[in-house]
């Protein structure tokens, strides 16, 4: 879906569009370079990346490099709070964020760990590290306190410093490296961003004719209210849940990939065995590092109970993967990480 509206906003500037297609399995190839790449915080997708922009630079002499600009963050509200988890206090935000990044409630992570002080360790390193980020932030009302913590810690800590070795290779162009530009929009009230308000008649006012291009997450215009948008962007989700019914009630032999993503790890881990093999080859191995925290039986659950359609837990296996990787890179193993930058010519379509 993104390559399309790429295409069309290429086409309507009248610059040249080259689709970069990768075989899904290439990403398992790349896993290390992610690991070493990101520090361990993004297994997959940034380890392609450093080769593709390497790539890019080389053979087109490009003097610049786009990348996804976070305005959903930065002007937008795609991160608002929940209103039906009643959040009424700080305590209630930092115990909703430690939810939320662990994937999955505290009483399945707790039983999850092979000792109760490795859980206490775990929890109370979090909230210090939530509770100092919130001190720093100055708010009149919890949806601004939302957005200002999730811009420090998605773009500054995690995006921004991601990119910075494709900055070897090439000038990133982006609203989050732009300090003017933040300082700008930092001064946007919430009731002006609330349902993407604020960002959507931003682009209207700067290309009209670009807020008619179809936004990848709706499928439909841009310039459409965020009202509407939900509701396109729950129609397309259940879409999504038909194909995967469709693939288990079919036995697993009928698959019908999600359009929305370019890369889509929650199917990948169901549908190829060489993902299943890279989990358990890694994960329940018997060099494992992590079963030293974790129960095995309880990480086999997790990746089988994904596999059954249980439950979706990709997320958590991409976290149990690039904490594994991460443990054996610090341990001075071989993690299979390519030295040279490829040549990833051959991947254009």
């Amino acid at each position: 879906v993104e390559s399309k509206v790429a295409k069309e906003i290429m086409e309507y500037f009248k610059f040249r569009h080259l689709i970069f297609e990768f075989n899904d399995l290439l990403y398992l190839d790349y896993a290390g370079d992610g690991i070493s790449l990101s520090s361990g915080t993004s297994i997959f997708k940034h380890g392609i990346q450093f080769h593709l922009f390497n790539t890019i630079k080389k053979e087109f002499s490009s003097q610049g490099t786009i990348l996804g600009s976070a305005l959903d963050l930065t002007i937008g509200d795609s991160y608002n709070l929940p209103k039906s988890k009643n959040l009424d206090t700080k305590d209630d935000l930092i115990n909703f964020y430690i939810r939320r990044l662990f994937n999955l409630d505290l009483i399945s992570f707790k039983n999850l760990c092979n000792k109760k002080e490795n859980y206490f360790d775990a929890i109370e390193s979090v909230r210090e590290c939530i509770q100092t980020n919130l001190k720093q932030i100055s708010y009149s009302r919890f949806e601004d306190l939302n957005s200002s913590y999730l811009f420090k810690s998605k773009i500054k800590k995690w995006y921004n410093q991601n990119l910075i070795y494709h900055l070897i290779n090439n000038k990133l162009i982006l609203p989050t490296y732009d300090t003017h530009f933040l300082k700008s929009v930092s001064q946007v009230p919430y009731e002006l961003r609330e349902n993407d308000s604020f960002r959507k008649e931003l682009l209207i006012s700067i290309n009209k004719d670009i807020s008619k291009i179809n936004q990848n997450d709706t499928m439909q215009p841009a310039y459409l209210p965020g009202e509407y948008c939900r509701f396109f962007s729950k129609q397309l989700e259940e879409i999504d849940q038909y194909k995967e019914k469709i693939w288990f009630s079919s036995k697993q032999s009928i698959y019908i990939p999600s359009n929305r993503y370019d890369a889509n790890f929650k199917e990948y881990y169901r549908v190829y065995p060489e993902y299943k093999y890279f989990f358990e080859s890694l994960v329940l191995d018997p060099s494992s590092i992590i079963t030293s925290y974790f129960k095995k039986d309880n990480l086999k659950k997790i990746f089988d109970d994904h596999i059954s359609g249980k439950c979706s837990n990709h997320k958590i296996i991409n976290l149990l993967l690039s904490a594994e990787l991460s443990c054996r890179m610090y341990n001075g193993e071989d993690i299979k990480l390519n030295n040279k930058a490829q040549n990833f010519l051959n991947f254009i379509i």
